[in-house]
């Protein structure tokens, strides 16, 4: 049964990544108090000078 294999090192590395990659977005779109380009916000809708930078997430 080919359907029931336990997962491989590799696919739970991916998935673990992409958990942890979809996580720091998140967080990131959680912070940014403004709505700018794909990133919309009701609650902030208009674009803020004060944002154009990056967002580093450690």
């Amino acid at each position: 049964m080919e359907y029931l294999r336990p997962l491989k090192l590799r696919d739970w590395a991916e998935c673990r990544n992409m958990i942890q990659t979809s996580k720091v977005i998140i967080d990131a779109c959680i912070l940014r108090k403004e709505s700018r380009g794909a990133h919309y916000r009701s609650d902030f809708p208009e674009e803020d000078i004060n944002w154009q930078r990056n967002i580093i997430i450690n």
